[in-house]
């Protein structure tokens, strides 16, 4: 296995982060991607199941923000799919549902993946859980 080598130094800014968002609620995802760009991060987004994972695929993102019911397949499946993939098994997952059984919320904790009930003030949950996967320390030190 090679190690990737850094090539920033202090003069070369840092390689953006990537985020996925998978879910079909465009007001949402606007909602969600507008605050990220914010904060500095590159966004892109899918809004079923199957377009989720071609982009998976095509960007492998930093980090992927996943409904639990979309079109074209759901969510669950596609949490599946990353964590059963040697190249995509350790890219973070923040996953969201509006609908929260405990059942759902074990197994989501079980892939070691965080959880994000959705509701009008869900975006400080969200922010904090992206921020904490991609970079503990940021987290630690704001």
């Amino acid at each position: 296995m090679m190690n990737k080598i850094d090539t920033t130094n202090e003069s070369t800014p840092a390689r953006m982060k990537s985020i996925l968002i998978a879910d079909d609620d465009r007001d949402l995802v606007h909602a969600i991607s507008r605050r990220l760009m914010h904060r500095g991060f590159r966004v892109t987004a899918a809004h079923d199941a199957l377009s989720a994972l071609i982009l998976i695929k095509r960007d492998r993102p930093d980090l992927v923000v996943l409904d639990i019911h979309m079109p074209a397949g759901n969510g669950m499946c596609v949490l599946e799919m990353i964590r059963s993939e040697p190249q995509w098994e350790d890219i973070p997952v923040v996953v969201v549902s509006g609908e929260a059984t405990p059942a759902m919320i074990r197994r989501v904790h079980n892939d070691h993946t965080a959880f994000v009930a959705k509701s009008e003030g869900m975006w400080p949950r969200l922010e904090e859980r992206i921020l904490s996967m991609l970079n503990p320390l940021d987290v630690v030190l704001r």
